[in-house]
């Protein structure tokens, strides 16, 4: 047996703040820049993804934009999941 088949440890991405390896985490708040669109974390990234595509309604589109502003990735993640109006229900 190898050395790392003995002493490796799983690497676990958890949304808190306080764990080892948070910053790999969706929910870690640092904005990335996206084909010009600024994005305040991967999650709002994630969630804002089921409301833009091209033949999406204008409220739609609205509520694309809307996930972009709000102030946390847990909001973002609540606002993605409360709507039914996306590409589909394999979203989570």
């Amino acid at each position: 047996m190898s050395y790392w088949e003995i002493n490796a440890k799983p690497i676990y991405f958890n949304n808190n703040k306080n764990d080892d390896y948070y910053e790999f985490s969706n929910f870690y708040e640092k904005s990335i820049n996206i084909d010009g669109i600024v994005y305040n974390s991967n999650e709002h990234y994630f969630q804002s993804q089921k409301f833009n595509y091209q033949d999406a309604s204008k409220n739609t589109k609205e509520y694309f934009k809307k996930i972009l502003l709000v102030d946390s990735p847990y909001k973002a993640t609540d606002m993605g999941i409360q709507r039914i109006n996306h590409r589909g229900c394999f979203w989570y």
